[in-house]
């Protein structure tokens, strides 16, 4: 079929006519060029990913379309066997595998990497490789993933790369060209539907919600800044360090944060209903569907409910055929799930970050509000912000106005990476390669000095591994091989502690506990309170169903670990080689409890005593860590003797809240 034949059956099968960039972009494929499309969240990059996919069907190329994320790519799966038939479509996300040798195959980015480190069969006839969310790429701990893709992907495939909104597209766009050849670079900055910003705030004059704009044009309403004046003047007489009288009799602030059932009633009253709540908990969503209930709201009615139960299964397809009205979802769904409202509010304007309390990045805010407004249904999207006493609207407003911010790199040549680099080219191709990194092109654009060059670091790393025995000058010794499956930010930690039998002999749970060290972190909040709170607080007696015993040993072993730390970074130190992650043992009993059966409830109190104050959902997203890494383990080689224990310690992790809200599944 001919490029142009091909072209009108696509658009007419669309249904509806092209964007101008969309149109672009489509232009740019026909030339046979790779496109880089940056554009708002819901824009419908996706159109210009679809259109690639099956030229490269026509062709009889293979098409690997690759996402963050597994749950987007168990969705990009799905929409893609509708387009093309599950017979055309496969799905790789490590711990799951269909129909791998299909012509298109989703895929986590980081599994094509391992393709392609290891030269996998799999890259035979490959045409396409579609980079979706690619702007994941400034991920601190993963976005080197995408870098190492397009340096190392053969020159004869053609890539596509879809990104929110950036502020330096055509920067990245030079940095495609040195490493992939002629790009088209596509940006389009206008939203498909008209976003209008609100805040949603209860007078305490009234004690009813109101939905006021957060912008008239490009300055701060005069509504918005009237509730910041009244914030501003209240404060003067608030309980404070020069408030001289009784708590009580303190005048209340002017304003108060809406309630869950508040908002959602006067967003129904306001007909902006169906609505995206983002709450930065998997728990906390839990608890709003809970607190919804027990208000007694209902959106819906006996027909709508009764068909929402008849596909209950499908949760995702009751919101898209317009049954369900309100949905309470972390940030995570904004992340290219399609999954679009005519509404979305977001209940928190700042979430935790390792830096503490953070007000929300605009780029953070416009993934989210990009969900508001579904072409074809809405003329206008909502965004509703929820006021909180320590607010000010100002800086909500200045974050929405914000331009695109711009995408940096996080690439940095890792152990992992260093490994797999000796492995499998010459010492001359891999200083290349890491040359060509996105981080490397932006230090050459910086002044003179500003940065190591990474050439000099992945020497650096070299030397330590030759210095440690995993290599020995330009290859590598059998300690070596092992570090190259070690995916992580402590790989070599992780690998010397394998190596040293530190996991030999232990029950599951132990191994999990055991885990833990290298994956926790404790916010920065709950560092500066733990050692506060474990000091004055008496140790109850917990059912942790450890016993002395099974702590002592995780206690020797996590010693064990400390000790390769230290040596480790003494080696670091003296090749200037940026330490590894320090290990923390502080979590490990409360994992190693859960995986021996305790409840929700009991590891909660346990991690209190431990750390310190912590949320389920903070336990939960800890708890996916470790399981991660027990797949890790669970695929290793049977001479290190751990594979059997890593995949019974998964299976025990991942149960109940952590088995939700989880896209690693055990096997049945």
């Amino acid at each position: 079929m001919s490029a142009s034949r091909y072209r009108d059956l696509f658009v007419e099968a669309l249904g509806f006519g092209l964007d101008a960039f969309q149109s672009d972009a489509l232009d740019a494929l026909d030339q046979g060029v790779n496109v880089l499309v940056s554009a708002p969240t819901g824009s419908g990059k996706t159109i210009v990913a679809n259109y690639a996919i099956g030229q490269a069907l026509e062709r009889e190329q293979r098409s690997f379309y690759t996402t963050p994320l597994k749950a987007l790519s168990n969705q990009k799966y799905h929409e893609l066997c509708n387009l093309y038939g599950t017979s055309r479509v496969g799905l790789l996300t490590g711990d799951t595998s269909i129909n791998r040798l299909a012509p298109v195959v989703v895929m986590t980015t980081e599994v094509l990497r391992n393709m392609l480190l290891t030269e996998s069969d799999q890259l035979r006839d490959l045409g396409l490789v579609v980079l979706d969310e690619v702007h994941y790429l400034q991920d601190p701990f993963r976005g080197g993933v995408w870098e190492e893709v397009l340096i190392l992907t053969p020159s004869s495939v053609r890539f596509v790369a879809l990104s929110a909104t950036i502020g330096n597209a055509d920067f990245l766009g030079e940095w495609f060209e040195v490493v992939r050849g002629t790009t088209s670079v596509i940006v389009e900055s206008t939203r498909p539907i008209e976003l209008h910003n609100h805040v949603a705030v209860v007078p305490r004059s009234s004690g009813q919600v109101e939905i006021l704009d957060l912008l008239d044009g490009a300055r701060l309403s005069d509504a918005a800044r009237r509730v910041d004046n009244l914030m501003k003047s209240s404060r003067k007489f608030r309980p404070g360090p020069k408030w001289h009288g009784p708590h009580s009799s303190a005048p209340p602030p002017a304003f108060r944060a809406p309630r869950r059932s508040e908002l959602l009633r006067a967003a129904a009253d306001a007909d902006l209903l169906p609505i995206i709540v983002f709450i930065f908990s998997r728990a906390a969503c839990d608890d709003a569907v809970q607190q919804c209930r027990r208000d007694g709201l209902l959106f819906t009615t006996p027909e709508e409910r009764r068909a929402i139960d008849a596909i209950a299964n499908e949760r995702v397809r009751d919101f898209e055929e317009n049954l369900l009205a309100v949905v309470f979802a972390t940030e995570t769904l904004a992340l290219g799930v399609n999954m679009p409202a005519r509404s979305v509010a977001l209940e928190r304007f700042t979430k935790y970050s390792d830096n503490g309390r953070q007000f929300l990045t605009s780029g953070e805010f416009a993934q989210m509000t990009g969900r508001a407004g579904r072409r074809g249904l809405d003329d206008e999207g909502h965004a509703l912000v929820c006021f909180t006493p320590d607010l000010a609207l100002h800086d909500v407003a200045r974050v929405a106005l914000a331009a695109p911010s711009e995408l940096h790199s996080s690439f940095r040549p890792t152990y992992n990476l260093t490994a797999n680099l000796i492995n499998h080219v010459e010492f001359e191709t891999a200083i290349e390669i890491v040359r060509q990194s996105f981080a490397q092109f932006e230090a050459d654009h910086r002044p003179r000095g500003s940065r190591r060059p990474l050439s000099e670091q992945l020497i650096a790393r070299h030397r330590v591994l030759e210095e440690l025995g995993y290599a020995k000058d330009w290859s590598l010794t059998e300690h070596g091989q092992l570090l190259r499956s070690i995916y992580h930010e402590c790989d070599l930690l992780i690998a010397e502690s394998l190596n040293l039998g530190v996991f030999d002999d232990l029950e599951p749970a132990q191994l999990a506990g055991l885990l833990s060290t290298f994956v926790f972190e404790a916010k920065r909040s709950t560092k500066a309170n733990a050692a506060k709170q474990v000091s004055t607080k008496k140790r109850r007696a917990i059912n942790d169903r450890l016993g002395p015993q099974r702590r002592g040993t995780l206690s020797e072993r996590q010693n064990e670990i400390t000790a390769l730390s230290i040596a480790i970074f003494d080696v670091e130190a003296r090749h200037q080689v940026p330490h590894t992650k320090e290990p923390d043992g502080r979590f490990a009993t409360t994992i190693a409890a859960w995986a021996r059966g305790a409840t929700l409830s009991t590891v909660l109190d346990l991690a209190e005593l431990e750390i310190g104050q912590t949320s389920p959902g903070d336990f939960v997203r800890q708890a996916k860590q470790v399981v991660d890494l027990c797949e890790q383990f669970s695929r290793m080689d049977d001479r290190y003797g751990v594979a059997q224990a890593a995949g019974e310690a998964r299976d025990l992790v991942l149960r109940s809240v952590v088995a939700g809200t989880s896209s690693v599944h055990p096997p049945r």
